[in-house]
């Protein structure tokens, strides 16, 4: 096949490009490219190696000006391949072209090349068996990608094309690993490891990232490497495991700093956002993700300034700062709704949730039902379900009740092909919740049960919480005292675990909702103390994650109660210091909220000033208006269980 000199060194280079070693490996290139009299087919050769260093090195470095120069070489070499009758490298000129396409989100563009793929491939096959068999693996991991493309793009699809597509990819990869064909390998290898996230199947997402670690240290390319320990580390935050997250990310961080890769040290800052975001070190989390946007600001590279403007928004979102988190947020969707770019909807339920906490319920329900279009028109599964399981909230607050029951439902449907079991067990307990609440028992024990068969399986605790929670809820919206008392049982032993923030929010609301009920009814003092200290307990959870709007609404809680025991002064005090935070943070809406707290207030007050400390309790709390402060926190709380939504690893290369 290759002879002459100048072909066996191009063999040479492709080598050492697998090496990570780029540098020697152009130099190497524009010596052959320099050489005097070349063939026009080697010329196409060099001009493919050329893209195919500066495509690898764009991707493993961030940098999408890399990417756009591998673009630039495709298109001179296909130019330059129609000039010859060489079908197999009019065939890799093309490959160069749609990798480079899709790297950029350019779909459109890169849609009808797999037809011209098409017709080349088959000529191929009849006039060079040999050289068909090289190129089959890559021929099938373009015709899988196909279907993903025409997604994005909005254009109807088969419904079970990732499913297909997989089947495809895993053919591909098998084929490349008989015939050692590493480029092949190396792509089967990252379409696998999306096509398994897009679905959910970390098991398998892991298997690849470890066997593509292991195809980069064969060849000892630095770059791969680091590439697939940010894969890893993506693994292991997804599944709660941060001590492993951050040893694999000090790994790839060394190896960036070896290479002197700026791109990748502020990627690295923007990923340690992500984490003090998880652990709600939220200023931390800021310095970080401002590092970060500060370096592509400077580059102008307005997706990465995108997905960190997301973030940002979302730290002040948790913080309660909503003005700033719709600041962030807004100019980040002005980028994503100009550029399009792959997963450029991750941005919609963000405003969605931030329209929630403002009160713009329609508003958030518009952006999570445009997100659900997009999902369901790619048929990504996961995202499809979390989608619905979101909108059924919204239904929820709305007062939809029967329309949030059956978007969840749909959610458990689609979860249930996924294997998701966490998610599974969230939207069973979100459906225990919601039959409860309407009174209808014996549903609810009907969810309580797959709840129950699902922890049986998996052993997991996480799960576990959740089923005694759910039974506690149950059992509170039994019209029997007995049955509230298991349920007040259950929640004071869920306060005794190790929780997530988010449901740590949300058992304690739920208890102390279900103490005010049991307060009203008997006037028990000891009940009293109780409510007292899990509100406080409240409060403390809110100002140690910094969640300034939770804290508001506890301390407004707080006041309350104080009115209880007639203690005008310490109830007054309370409320100034929400409004104090409220207005230290510009929480507009939050201040409005106080403005009508302190109306209440005084209405209240004038009332139980009427009332000797020695009265029944249940007296006094037939004057206070609690619902209204608990369905104001309830709102807060929902908002809390998005706090795994960060933008990580795939979304931002």
């Amino acid at each position: 096949y290759l002879t002459s000199s100048l072909e066996k060194e191009l063999v040479r280079l492709r080598k050492i490009i697998f090496q990570g070693k780029y540098a020697e490996a152009m130099d190497g290139i524009e010596e052959v490219l320099a050489t005097e009299n070349i063939s026009s087919e080697t010329k196409v050769r060099a001009l493919n190696l050329k893209s195919h260093i500066e495509f690898n090195f764009g991707n493993f470095v961030y940098q999408p000006d890399r990417i756009k120069t591998a673009l630039a070489l495709a298109l001179e070499a296909y130019e330059e391949s129609l000039k010859i009758d060489n079908p197999s490298l009019l065939f890799t000129a093309i490959m160069f072209l749609l990798w480079s396409y899709y790297k950029l989100s350019m779909f459109k563009e890169g849609l009808e090349l797999p037809k011209k793929l098409d017709s080349i491939y088959e000529r191929i096959c009849s006039e060079d068996p040999r050289e068909a068999k090289r190129l089959e693996p890559t021929y099938l991991i373009i015709k899988a990608v196909k279907p993903a493309i025409r997604s994005f793009l909005g254009e109807p699809v088969p419904e079970n094309y990732i499913e297909e597509s997989i089947k495809q990819t895993e053919k591909a990869l098998k084929l490349a690993e008989e015939i050692n064909e590493p480029f092949a390998k190396a792509e089967a290898m990252n379409n696998l490891i999306v096509f398994y996230i897009r679905t959910g199947r970390m098991d398998k997402h892991y298997e690849h990232i470890i066997k593509l670690l292991d195809f980069y240290e064969e060849f000892g390319n630095k770059y791969g490497k680091a590439y697939a320990f940010g894969g890893l580390g993506y693994y292991h935050y997804s599944k709660g495991e941060y001590e492993q997250y951050l040893d694999y990310m000090t790994k790839r961080l060394r190896i960036w700093e070896e290479l002197e890769n700026n791109t990748g040290i502020a990627f690295h800052n923007f990923e340690m956002g992500t984490y003090y975001e998880s652990q709600r070190r939220y200023d931390k989390a800021l310095e970080c993700f401002n590092e970060a946007l500060d370096y592509f600001t400077e580059k102008e590279d307005s997706r990465r300034i995108s997905f960190i403007s997301q973030n940002i928004g979302y730290v002040y979102r948790m913080k309660g700062e909503l003005r700033k988190a719709l600041e962030y947020t807004k100019k980040a969707y002005t980028i994503c709704n100009e550029t399009k770019f792959e997963t450029w909807w991750d941005i919609l339920p963000r405003l969605a949730a931030i329209h929630l906490l403002i009160g713009n319920i329609d508003k958030a329900l518009h952006f999570e039902e445009e997100c659900l279009d997009l999902h369901e028109n790619t048929g990504y599964t996961l995202e499809t379900a979390l989608s619905l399981s979101r909108i059924s909230m919204i239904y929820w607050q709305k007062g939809a009740q029967e329309q949030a029951i059956l978007e969840a439902q749909k959610s458990l449907k689609l979860l249930e092909e996924t294997e998701n079991y966490l998610w599974i067990g969230n939207v069973l307990s979100d459906l225990i919740f919601f039959t409860a609440e309407r009174s209808e028992i014996e549903a609810a024990n009907d969810y309580l049960k797959q709840l129950e068969q699902i922890i049986d399986n998996t052993k997991d605790r996480v799960l576990k919480q959740r089923f005694n929670f759910s039974e506690a809820i149950i059992l509170s919206h039994s019209g029997k005292d007995r049955d509230r008392m298991k349920g007040t049982l259950l929640y004071e032993n869920l306060l005794r675990e190790e929780l997530d923030y988010a449901f740590h929010v949300q058992i304690l609301l739920s208890l102390s909702e279900l103490l005010i009920i049991d307060l009203r009814k008997t006037g028990d003092k000891e009940i009293l103390t109780k409510l007292q200290k899990y509100i406080l307990e409240l409060y403390s959870l809110a100002t140690k994650n910094n969640s300034y709007l939770l804290t508001v609404e506890t301390l407004l809680l707080q006041s309350k109660l104080a009115l209880v025991e007639l203690d005008i002064k310490k109830a007054q005090q309370l409320l100034e210091q929400a409004n104090k935070i409220a207005d230290d943070k510009s929480l507009e809406r939050l201040k409005t909220i106080i403005a009508q707290e302190k109306e209440s207030f005084h209405n209240e007050k004038e009332i139980l000033q009427k009332f000797d400390k020695e009265d029944p309790l249940d007296k006094k709390i037939e004057v206070i208006n609690f619902e209204k402060r608990i369905n104001s926190l309830k709102k807060v709380s929902s908002t809390l269980k998005q706090s795994g939504e960060h933008v990580m690893l795939k979304s931002m290369l």
